[in-house]
């Protein structure tokens, strides 16, 4: 059982976006570190090996100058020659007896056994080949493998120009350098110098542990390091997603803090708080209209109800059945222009794609809206009004849900404004904006309640909707088309003198 919940715990943690982070973070750096060390291995060798070369060169130098001067003072050339290069090579072998010229030569043999105690010579392997690639001398160490090893390298014969090679086996590792010394267009001689390799590549490979053995140190550090920066980063996550797991629709006061955390946490934190603040408002919402709605209808069903019940109740004459029937009709009209305002007011805030926008000349089309209020003021004998620019005035509309919003503020207007009063439309420019007012010598609306009036079944006398054909739901209409125009939409009224609504809308 413990092997299953570990398994599962592994699973669940190879999954964590931290360990993906950590485990990419740590391969990267990884990653640089040992591409670095390749390079920097590879740089060290090259600069090992230049530095081996220049040795060999200054060392190949050395031994043919000292074979010159050598050469000037023993007998003459060629055996001058070769008692020099004898002589350089075996310089602490050399007996009392072959000296010549003793003073002179005693001298340059000090010189040569400092230059060699200097140059390290006596740790290198020395020999020089003829042109037909004979060995004519050798240094007491260049026997058995070394030997082998420098005769299968030269086995051909020597070149004209300097080589340098590496001769590498199981025992034995020497980088080579030949140099030919030429007279006349011709190789009289080739030195050839071995030196170990071993020593600095010992160095080098040295340093290559101790620096893969950093890396791991690095490595370690710093993904303990990271794991530390990456759980800080991600605990704001986990706060959210604390904070998601304790939110419900009874309580949603919960919000993340914004402690100290990056500049996307802090949006990523931002955006959360702010969807729940949303979604607080629309539980609200929802709970409110809910409570509204089921008031609403509860009114007219009771009434359906009630004058079902009394016209079952006993047998009615034609005329109360009639009656009767007319009530019940009457409120299941109200019942579905509520709820056809509803889905209407759902449409405008939560499917805006509905609106068709097109230009738009604001005074023509309150001219058609004046017109069609003068007709349907006419039943009250209520005279309407125009005062409009005379340049059009171009916005960006939709004719069909601005229509309904003039006809409901126009509605309004002539419910409550009594016979023989008047409603009056205005069109004018201030500045970038176009204004539209819709006034009326109704019953007004008390200060206290202007705030209130575009909320949506909101209403200053409830027994007028109880008796009257509104659903309460007009001037909200109105305010979520003139909000989907951006327009701004405001109000005065007073009571007893009437009511005026302001539009504006921005012009193209």
């Amino acid at each position: 059982m413990s092997g299953t919940v570990f398994k599962k715990y592994l699973e669940r943690m190879m999954r964590s976006v931290r360990f993906q982070i950590g485990v990419l973070y740590t391969s990267v750096l990884g990653a640089i570190l040992l591409i670095y060390s390749v390079i920097l291995y590879f740089n060290l060798s090259y600069i090992l090996y230049r530095e081996m070369d220049a040795n060999l060169e200054r060392k190949s130098l050395a031994i043919m100058k000292t074979v010159k001067v050598y050469s000037r003072l023993l007998e003459p050339p060629p055996s001058g020659e070769m008692l020099g290069i004898k002589r350089v090579i075996h310089i602490y072998d050399v007996e009392r007896k072959e000296l010549i010229q003793w003073p002179v030569i005693m001298k340059v043999d000090r010189a040569w056994k400092r230059e060699i105690d200097r140059l390290g010579l006596d740790r290198d392997y020395i020999a020089v080949i003829s042109p037909k690639g004979y060995v004519l001398n050798r240094s007491k160490n260049m026997t058995g493998q070394a030997f082998k090893r420098l005769r299968a390298v030269f086995r051909e014969e020597p070149a004209d120009k300097i080589r340098v090679v590496n001769a590498i086996s199981k025992d034995l590792k020497l980088r080579i350098m030949a140099w030919p010394v030429i007279n006349r267009n011709r190789v009289k001689y080739t030195i050839v110098i071995a030196t170990p390799i071993e020593p600095p590549l010992f160095t080098l490979k040295s340093k290559m542990k101790d620096i893969l053995f950093t890396i791991f140190i690095v490595l370690v550090f710093t993904s303990a390091l990271g794991s530390f920066f990456v759980a800080n980063i991600f605990r704001p996550i986990a706060e959210i997603t604390k904070a998601a797991r304790t939110i419900s629709y009874k309580d949603m006061s919960k919000r993340v803090e914004k402690k100290l955390a990056d500049a996307e946490i802090i949006a990523l934190v931002d955006a959360f708080n702010d969807m729940i603040s949303r979604l607080e408002k629309s539980f609200q919402y929802i709970e409110e209209f809910s409570s509204n709605v089921s008031h609403e209808l509860k009114t007219p069903i009771a009434i359906i109800r009630g004058e079902s019940e009394i016209a079952l109740r006993s047998p009615k004459n034609e005329e109360e059945y009639r009656k009767a029937i007319g009530i019940i009709l009457e409120e299941s009209q109200r019942m579905l222009r509520t709820i056809d305002d509803l889905l209407l007011l759902a449409r405008l805030d939560y499917r805006p794609n509905v609106f068709k926008f097109e230009k738009t000349d604001l005074v023509a089309f309150i001219a058609e809206i004046y017109e069609q209020a003068a007709l349907v003021a006419q039943s009250k004998n209520i005279s309407v009004f125009i005062d409009a620019a005379v340049s059009p005035l171009i916005i960006n509309a939709d004719k069909l849900h601005l229509r309904r919003l003039f006809f409901n503020l126009v509605d309004n207007a002539v419910k409550f404004t009594p016979s023989a009063g008047r409603i009056t439309f205005t069109v004018k420019r201030e500045g970038a904006k176009a204004v539209v007012a819709v006034s009326d010598t109704g019953a007004g609306i008390a200060e206290e309640y202007l705030p209130k009036i575009f909320e949506r079944f909101f209403s200053v006398d409830r027994t007028q909707r109880a008796t009257g054909s509104g659903s309460g739901l007009g001037l909200s209409i109105v305010k979520s088309i003139a909000n989907i125009h951006q327009a701004d939409i405001r109000v005065t009224s007073e009571l007893h003198k009437g009511t005026t609504f302001f539009i504006t809308f921005p012009l193209l």
